[in-house]
């Protein structure tokens, strides 16, 4: 093995260096292979190490593998092809760090070497496919005999390396051009060595980091406004966090359409709480939302979570929980046992709140009917980005039941229709993260709950716990609902006026209730 003695230190990188076009062998009198040379110029680029970069081939993809498959896809999707590359062990963290900042300053491709004898066959097919001549890898790096045969005839050349990692990260590209890409990452994703390695490639082929304050582009307005700043470029984005290559591009285009939710970003939960009055319009025997009109309303909710305010980190959002559907002593004219309230009769409280940055829920009591269908009847409703849905299971009733003799309840499958109709409509019309309320007071409520799908994410799923009583007997409720809850679901509260003794203060509520819930509403 050639060994090169060169100390690699871990200072701040400079700016990128020169780079040209590949043009060679283009003959320039042909119109068609004119514009494969200014295809080469705009999607290629040579940098200092002698390698040829190539732009990413969507908008928007991601890298979510671990270790070395994070370094290889990395390197698959910038380089064309690179006589040099730089390799380190998974192992070897702080020399990671080092060799992949040396990597971008370069230009050059940085992988991993795994002991899995897969992954060792994908880096010896990478190393392949790069048409590597020479290999560098840090000093002592005691490779077998079968581990060198992974670089074939490739040169293997050990560097030392300082152990002063504290400023070594890749901050210039080798590569930049006019065809530039940008590359993601969060925090968290930084201190992966996957992630580590897959920003020296990046970088060296001319990528442009931004960390994000979330793996999800949806998230906050800071995360938006990123996502539009790639303009026509494309992107990468890196880290175990984010999500699949086609799920991410489906985010960052709900990113793009610019829609968010009152108070900002496009994800529910964590980055805010609710406080909501709980009723239906015109009546206040439903609920405090009925007891005034449609702008008293919103000042009266937004002084209640005001009071909520000062026991919370999180900004808390006034909201709305509408009855939409009633649940009805007599079967009506459908034979259903409920009352589907007319759009007309709900759009004064729907457009105060948009006007007023207040978030609504529209709130289903179906009867013998199923949620789905009558969840579709207010489709142009759910059509606004600040408009969810909650499923009152206590008002589902099965054939033969009627409301106050028996406790409805509906199965898991019926509720993963509704999640997966409402996941598809926000979906489709761009639209931010909607809340999906599930009302429940006793397990059985919703039969086979851990079958509840939980992982659209279009959507935030709640289940809020309807107890009321002494306050023993609401945390009795609270705490046995939380039993087997699948992960992924939010937790809601219900203060009751009448019904509650006594009722819970907003300082109480937020304050001794375990966890803290992300909604409560007032009935």
């Amino acid at each position: 093995m050639a060994r090169k003695s060169v100390l690699l230190t871990s200072i701040a990188l400079v700016a990128a260096l020169g780079i040209s076009g590949c043009t060679g062998g283009i003959d320039e009198t042909s119109e068609k292979q004119n514009q494969t040379q200014s295809q080469l110029s705009r999607d290629h680029h040579v940098t200092a190490a002698g390698a040829m970069t190539q732009k990413p081939s969507a908008a928007f993809s991601s890298i979510n593998s671990k270790g070395s498959a994070a370094s290889i896809a990395a390197s698959k999707a910038v380089f064309a092809s690179s006589p040099k590359v730089y390799v380190a062990r998974s192992s070897q963290a702080d020399a990671v760090v080092i060799l992949a900042a040396e990597a971008a300053r370069q230009g050059a491709p940085m992988l991993l070497l795994d002991s899995s004898s897969a992954a060792q066959k994908a880096l010896e097919t990478e190393i392949q496919r790069l048409k590597a001549t020479e290999i560098i890898l840090p000093e002592n790096s005691n490779l077998s005999d079968a581990e060198k045969a992974l670089f074939g005839d490739a040169s293997v050349n050990e560097v030392a390396i300082a152990q002063d990692t504290s400023s070594a990260s890749a901050s210039a590209s080798a590569a930049t051009g006019p065809d530039g890409f940008t590359i993601f990452t969060t925090a968290a994703s930084r201190k992966e060595v996957g992630t580590a390695a897959a920003l020296g490639s990046l970088q060296g082929a001319g990528g442009t980091l931004v960390e994000l304050e979330s793996a999800d582009p949806r998230a906050t307005s800071g995360t938006i406004e990123a996502i539009k700043n790639v303009g026509d470029k494309h992107s990468i984005a890196v880290g175990t966090d984010f999500a699949s290559s086609e799920e991410f591009a489906g985010l960052a285009e709900s990113a793009i359409a610019g829609v968010e939710l009152p108070g900002g970003g496009q994800v529910v939960f964590p980055y805010r709480r609710f406080v909501a009055l709980y009723g239906h319009p015109g009546t206040g025997a439903l609920g405090l939302l009925g007891e005034q009109g449609p702008e008293e309303s919103v000042a009266r909710v937004k002084e209640l979570a005001a009071e909520y305010q000062p026991f919370s980190t999180e900004p808390v959002q006034p909201a709305f929980e509408i009855i939409t559907t009633i649940a009805s002593a007599a079967p009506g004219a459908d034979g259903q046992y409920s009352s589907a309230t007319p759009i007309s009769k709900l759009m004064p409280y729907i457009d105060a709140a948009e006007k007023a940055g207040v978030y609504a829920v529209l709130d289903l009591q179906p009867g013998r009917n199923d949620f789905l269908t009558q969840a579709k009847l207010y489709e142009e409703l759910l059509k606004k980005p600040h408009v969810g849905l909650a499923l009152d299971p206590e008002w589902r009733l099965g054939p033969g039941q009627k409301h106050m003799v028996q406790i409805g309840s509906v199965e898991a499958a019926e509720v993963n229709e509704v999640s997966e109709w409402l996941a598809t409509l926000t979906r489709e019309n761009k639209l931010p993260q909607k809340i999906l309320v599930l009302h429940q007071f006793r397990l059985s409520m919703i039969k086979n709950r851990d079958q509840v799908k939980v992982d659209h994410p279009e959507l935030a799923t709640v289940m809020h716990a309807d107890g009321n009583g002494t306050h023993e007997s609401k945390f009795a409720t609270w705490n046995a609902l939380q039993k087997d809850l699948p992960d992924g679901i939010w937790l809601a509260w219900k203060n009751f006026i009448d019904e509650d003794s006594p009722t819970f203060t907003p300082e109480e509520t937020f304050e001794t209730v375990t966890p803290k819930p992300w909604f409560v509403s007032y009935q």
